[in-house]
């Protein structure tokens, strides 16, 4: 298939996901040039809007570095249970921690 005929309007320009499918129903203000927070004819709605924009998209990065952070506590965590096993004295301790 031509380039022509693929339907790559809504692709990635650049970035990381070069090439990839966005979520049509994430808005970002860099999205809508007449919210960046600099635009001269922005109104004061529209600049506020912009900066909940901002304000949500820097919450969502927050969110996800902690649910990573909480996924790898978990595993270390599952790791360290699945080894008590093979030594006596933390077997003891894996059966302590079961009654807790």
């Amino acid at each position: 298939m031509s380039e022509e005929g693929r339907d790559t309007s809504k692709r990635e320009a650049n970035g990381p996901f070069q090439g990839h499918r966005r979520q049509p129903n994430l808005i970002k203000a860099s999205d809508i040039p007449e919210l960046h927070l600099n635009a001269v004819k922005a109104t004061p709605k529209q600049k506020q809007i912009c900066q909940q924009i901002s304000d949500v998209e820097f919450e969502i990065h927050g969110l996800k570095a902690h649910i990573t952070y909480v996924k790898q506590f978990i595993n270390a965590q599952l790791t360290y249970l699945k080894d008590a096993s093979k030594y006596p004295k933390h077997a003891e301790l894996k059966q302590e921690f079961r009654q807790y």
